[in-house]
């Protein structure tokens, strides 16, 4: 599981490793950009917050950390992995609304021309 491991006090609970591959088995595509590669496991309630949430499935996110794109740290850390977006499902909302924005754009400049 690769990632950065930062402003973690706590150790990794012992089951962590083998339950966050099984997540990511279920869940491989990174919940904004539908990436596959290098999808790692993002907790809503950061682990470096709350150490006792982290087995906590209900708060585990897909995310990719794809080099060049990096959903984890971009949207979900906003950028900063001392932060955490509280609203990842309106960030996701106003992503797709983006997206589709984007792809009717360029539907109409091909259709111009």
């Amino acid at each position: 599981m690769s990632g950065p491991v930062l402003f973690t006090a706590s150790p990794r609970h012992p089951k962590w490793p083998a339950a966050a591959r099984r997540f990511l088995k279920r869940n491989p595509l990174c919940m904004f950009c539908g990436g596959t590669k290098e999808v790692v496991v993002h907790h809503a309630i950061p682990f470096h917050i709350r150490p006792d949430l982290e087995m906590d499935e209900s708060l585990w996110r897909p995310c990719c950390e794809l080099a060049g794109v990096n959903c984890h740290l971009q949207i979900a850390h906003l950028g900063d992995w001392r932060l955490w977006r509280k609203d990842l499902q309106r960030g996701l909302v106003r992503l797709k609304e983006q997206r589709t924005a984007l792809r009717l754009w360029i539907e109409r400049e091909r259709a111009r021309q």
